[in-house]
């Protein structure tokens, strides 16, 4: 899976999580399986989310994982009887998280994972090509006017 387990200890204590997930493991891969579509969901018109889900280790980008893992946590202890309040962190990290999905999907932000138009899979380096990142002009000549 995209997410490990350490990823979590970074949001939530060790004790946290394991009291959650009391009832069985598979509950808690079931629950990444479906942050990872949800944040697919947003992201799979415009990015190249699969190959990104695709990767272990310290090759994830850290800000994805980090958004994900609050999708995760979300569901996770939403289906914990009385968890989760309008003022629970939980439910205010998940807000915030649909917030940035909405603003990369909407082109707002950039997630730093390759998209689907560029031409190289595991994404251009904006340092050694800056043309694929540099803005379209657009516009017009000022307008003549000739008078004899």
């Amino acid at each position: 899976m995209y997410l490990e387990r350490e990823d979590y200890y970074s949001l939530i204590s060790r004790e946290d999580l394991e009291a959650a997930l009391l009832q069985s493991e598979a509950q808690l891969e079931r629950i990444e399986r479906m942050a990872c579509d949800e944040v697919s969901s947003y992201l799979r018109r415009k990015y190249r989310i699969a190959s990104e889900f695709a990767r272990t280790g310290d090759d994830r980008n850290d800000n994805l994982v980090r958004i994900t893992l609050d999708v995760a946590l979300y569901h996770l202890f939403t289906a914990l009887p009385g968890r989760i309040t309008d003022e629970d962190v939980r439910r205010i990290r998940y807000l915030d998280a649909i917030k940035w999905l909405v603003s990369v999907r909407d082109s707002d932000n950039d997630p730093g994972i390759p998209s689907l138009s560029d031409p190289n899979p595991d994404g251009t380096d904006p340092e050694q090509n800056p043309e694929m990142f540099q803005s379209v002009r657009w516009g017009s000549m000022p307008r003549n006017e000739n008078t004899y």
